[in-house]
């Protein structure tokens, strides 16, 4: 049964699709924690490149 409130939650999404919160990725690369409240945004939707018509 999962319950909130562990150390660890993985978010796992596709390459381009979210640009994660400049926080996280500065404290993850020097291997520091961050609190994150239940509602508290991490990163948002990537904007898409407008559609050139080419492949």
């Amino acid at each position: 049964m999962f319950e909130f409130g562990g150390s660890t939650v993985v978010l796992l999404t596709e390459p381009g699709k979210v640009q994660t919160d400049e926080d996280l990725v500065r404290n993850s690369a020097t291997g520091a924690e961050t609190l994150v409240k239940m509602g508290e945004k991490i990163g948002e939707k990537c904007q898409k490149e407008p559609f050139s018509g080419e492949n």
